[in-house]
């Protein structure tokens, strides 16, 4: 079986932030409560604090892969002191499974792989968030059996439907957070008619006043916002699309709230 490195999910991310977020909790709450002079300029802490472990579970994300091979599964993490945790299959005794609520409607999942030898308290390895499909594959191997390669798409009887990998690389490689820059480029253009002019310009200031490296970390969070909401925008319209070939006609289904 040929065998590549692979990345999580990528809601792996918002799952490594909120971790983070809670690590950071007290450091958070104490800026809260930090005499910054104006309360704008605690938020602008706070968001600042926000980003910066934004881009730390990015790069974890980036970083966190793991491959499937024959005889055993093997993760790679760390950023700078790189690390390779080798499992043979044999040794795996229990798929332990975890499902939050919003990794349901994309039916990702937590993974732990529970062995003989590890601790009581930790499991052997851990992929943080992967696909069902991917669960599926590591069950059949755990079983000894072979388990059908993800890079064929499902073809039977004049049906295709689409497998998350190629959903995922669309929705990743989408164009769609043009539109919503351009809507949030035209929101602003609008601001003149919606706030007055003196708040506009107090506003201004305060943004001025935080330099130029904070006004450029605010525009990285919105691209990657705007990333976000392309891609979840993409998945929940085209998720479990079926396309059925019914005499002369195509019949498809698809996206979570319609068909």
């Amino acid at each position: 079986m040929k065998t590549t490195k692979r990345h999580l999910h990528p809601l792996a991310i918002l799952v490594f932030w909120g971790r983070y977020i809670i690590s950071w909790f007290i450091i958070i709450l104490l800026s809260l409560f930090t005499d910054h002079g104006e309360w704008n300029e605690t938020a602008m802490v706070v968001v600042i604090i926000l980003l910066v472990i934004l881009l730390f579970a990015v790069f974890k994300y980036w970083w966190y892969r793991y491959e499937i091979g024959d005889q055993a599964i093997t993760i790679y993490t760390g950023v700078i002191f790189r690390k390779q945790r080798h499992v043979p299959y044999n040794r795996i005794q229990t798929l332990q499974l975890q499902q939050w609520l919003f990794l349901k409607p994309f039916h990702a999942v937590s993974v732990q792989l529970e062995t003989a030898g590890q601790s009581h308290d930790q499991a052997e390895a851990v992929l943080p968030v992967v696909s069902q499909h991917v669960v599926d594959q590591l069950q059949l191997l755990v079983n000894g059996e072979q388990p059908l390669s993800d890079e064929v798409p499902e073809v039977v009887d004049n049906r295709y439907q689409i497998s998350w990998s190629d959903l995922n690389t669309y929705a990743l490689t989408s164009m769609g957070i043009i539109p919503i820059l351009l809507g949030l480029l035209w929101l602003y253009g609008k601001l003149d008619d919606l706030v007055s002019k003196s708040v506009m310009d107090e506003t201004i200031n305060v943004v001025l006043h935080f330099g130029v490296l904070v006004i450029v970390g605010l525009a990285v969070l919105l691209i990657i916002a705007g990333l976000l909401v392309s891609y979840l925008t993409i998945v929940q319209r085209y998720y479990h699309f079926i396309l059925t070939k019914k005499g002369d006609r195509l019949h498809t289904e698809k996206g979570f709230f319609s068909a």
